[in-house]
């Protein structure tokens, strides 16, 4: 936590230098006490409040003064002799479940040879973090359209990330932003998002604990996008139960956590968790998950999800990397299936996205690989079909009234 601040007061000084920061200023629980102006060659920004802070840096809202477009311009210090992951990742991708950037930049603060990558992006209410939180609060549970909605979107944006090769490695709600008005939907902070090549290992102390993989606990290094399956699972079940369903205090109980929740490993599945580190794996997992039987969804959720979503998060929390579906696979999932229905509505009474079931090439691409592309794009098709009855039966709809109206 002091060297998140410490980098987080250092960061924004970088902005408001010769000013004295509150600790309300650093932290996003008030306003920044005046309106930071950015200016570059092609845009000027207003920067009015940190709505994050990390060992990265910070994320400000604002706004693109020329455009009148609310923006999120994240600041991180940065080794200019090094190119940003992140940045690459973003300016490759183009998918309306990911965030849109906007612009990046470089600046360095002054009297200091601190340089600061800048990147700019569209904003969105709020993450899905605080949106589930908000319901939290007045004890209610999250909707369960909106839940279907986002990790729906969830799915087709990792389902485009894999097929380019890309593993976020960062999924948990913090990093989604969503808006539950309209239903809109971005996965963002790829910070961690890496091209996972099979001959290259990486690191595996990566991932917030919660929603880590039971193969980066037992220190696996030759792990594959299944991580970020798992990640979704861990999401999708935090947003039936209101808190995160596996939240150990560290490694060691966050692995007893998962054990007690879906019983100990077997020596199969251990040996496929520890790809590489088979032996390391084989003592941490016996020092840490051995003697648990598996807990019965009904003593975990205190209202019980349906039992088509019971049956997907089964398929997705499974020791073996390999045994979970694809991200592409899940976008056929029978508990999806309501979304292509005209009859679904949010919670606001708006209908969902129209760009919900508009799949990219490289979605489509991996669904046909997959073996489901006509599933895809069947819904997809009776969606469309059913829009544009409902279309059609609206004027006669007005028609009648009118010629009701008329002979009274």
């Amino acid at each position: 936590m002091e060297r998140r601040d410490n980098v987080a007061v250092r960061t924004l000084a970088s902005l408001v230098s010769g000013r004295r920061l509150s600790n309300s200023e650093v932290l996003g629980a008030a306003p920044l006490a005046k309106a930071v102006l950015v200016k570059t060659q092609n845009a000027t920004y207003v920067l009015e409040r940190v709505v994050g802070c990390g060992c990265f840096g910070l994320v400000l809202a604002g706004t693109w003064q020329e455009k009148h477009q609310p923006v999120a311009l994240k600041r991180v210090l940065q080794d200019r002799r090094v190119r940003s992951r992140e940045l690459a990742v973003l300016q490759q991708v183009k998918h309306p479940c990911i965030v849109h950037l906007l612009d990046s930049f470089y600046s360095q603060a002054p009297h200091s040879t601190d340089v600061y990558l800048n990147v700019v992006t569209e904003r969105m209410p709020c993450t899905l973090h605080d949106a589930a939180a908000a319901f939290v609060r007045r004890h209610e549970l999250f909707p369960t359209v909106l839940t279907k909605l986002f990790v729906f979107q969830l799915c087709r944006a990792l389902a485009y990330l894999h097929a380019l090769g890309i593993c976020h490695r960062d999924i948990k709600p913090r990093n989604m932003l969503c808006d539950v008005t309209t239903g809109e939907f971005r996965l963002c902070d790829f910070g961690s998002a890496k091209v996972l090549r099979a001959d290259e290992p990486n690191i595996a102390y990566i991932c917030s604990r919660y929603y880590r993989a039971p193969e980066l606990l037992l220190g696996c290094r030759q792990y594959t996008t299944a991580i970020d399956i798992w990640a979704a699972a861990c999401v999708l079940a935090e947003l039936y139960l209101g808190h995160p369903l596996f939240a150990g205090a560290n490694t060691a109980t966050q692995l007893r956590t998962i054990a007690r929740m879906l019983g100990t490993p077997s020596s199969a599945e251990v040996a496929a968790m520890g790809r590489g580190c088979e032996a390391a794996a084989e003592a941490a997992a016996e020092a840490t998950m051995a003697g648990c039987t598996r807990t019965p969804w009904s003593r975990v959720f205190r209202v019980s999800p349906e039992p088509v979503a019971l049956a997907l998060l089964d398929s997705l929390l499974v020791y073996t990397p390999d045994r979970r579906p694809s991200a592409v696979q899940l976008l056929a999932h029978p508990w999806f299936a309501t979304l292509q229905s005209r009859a679904f509505k949010l919670p606001s009474g708006a209908q969902a996205p129209p760009h919900l079931l508009q799949y990219t090439d490289v979605e489509l691409e991996q669904a046909r690989k997959a073996g489901i592309e006509d599933k895809l794009i069947g819904r997809r098709a009776a969606a469309e079909a059913e829009a544009e009855a409902a279309a059609i039966a609206a004027p006669k709809a007005v028609t009648k009234r009118v010629q009701r109206c008329v002979q009274m």
